[in-house]
């Protein structure tokens, strides 16, 4: 009879542990919906769903880089991804990810006729697409669609400060060594979304196929790296709405009695 109740005192044990890591493993209580509309004007020949469903994996992907376990992205309608996410450290920084378009591509200067780059009224240097001749005889502007999804940030060895190194794929790599190639002692602009986040002084030609970008703060190196490894958005989102999904506290209503004391 000992031995019976000793098994069972076993089994009881184990299905106890068994439900607590159930819970522990549950997923991670949801906090926050954001809805996002797909401006989808721009995206002439291509089904609102299948750019919609684009759009929702490109996110998934940032998020899961972001290290946001949980977070759920779905469409809705024809042009809205609903995206609702744990709680999370830098909220303002993840939703600055799920966004940004991430255009990614390169440019070079214009020059007058005397050898000089051009500026604008205000000043600014003129930047161009960096073109080059693709396999099939095309000129076609270098961009961050012909990147490999493996960029990465790594810490420079001697000066501590973070690199982000990425890698084109075969394609990219024949337009970046014609690219390279006649910009020697000349500087190649990376833009993102039309902004110029590096212009390295290009010193030979690369035909390797690899580049990296340096003088940036981890944080944006890091951020860097999920964009360009999750892919650009097809098209521009607007944030539409976001809400709480943290219940409110239920506020006990105070007695409006006047407390008496009465006597047997």
């Amino acid at each position: 009879m000992s031995s019976k109740r000793t098994l069972v005192g076993i089994a009881v044990a184990l299905l106890v542990g068994l439900a607590i890591l159930v819970v522990g493993c549950a997923q991670p209580k949801l906090e926050t919906e954001l809805i996002y509309k797909a401006d989808l004007s721009a995206t002439v020949g291509t089904a609102d769903e299948a750019m919609t469903n684009a759009i929702r994996i490109i996110i998934k992907a940032r998020l899961d880089a972001y290290d946001a376990k949980g977070a759920t992205v779905e469409r809705t309608g024809t042009d809205q991804i609903v995206v609702q996410l744990p709680a999370i450290e830098d909220l303002d920084t993840a939703i600055e990810l799920i966004g940004q378009t991430a255009q990614f591509d390169f440019r070079e200067l214009t020059y007058d006729s005397t050898g000089n780059p051009v500026k604008d009224d205000n000043g600014n240097l003129v930047w161009k697409p960096a073109m080059a001749v693709d396999s099939s005889g095309k000129e076609v502007h270098l961009s961050g669609t012909y990147l490999k999804r493996n960029t990465q940030v790594v810490l420079d060895p001697k000066l501590n400060w973070p690199l982000v190194y990425f890698e084109f794929n075969s394609e990219g790599a024949a337009l970046f060594a014609q690219i390279t190639g006649r910009l020697i002692e000349k500087p190649l602009g990376i833009f993102l979304d039309n902004n110029c986040i590096a212009s390295p002084l290009v010193k030979h030609k690369i035909e390797e196929g690899k580049g990296v970008i340096e003088n940036i703060g981890l944080e944006d190196a890091r951020n860097l790296a999920i964009l360009l490894n999750a892919g650009a958005l097809p098209c521009p989102l607007t944030l539409v709405s976001r809400r709480s999904l943290i219940p409110s506290p239920t506020v006990t209503p105070t007695s409006t009695l006047t407390p008496a004391l009465t006597g047997q």
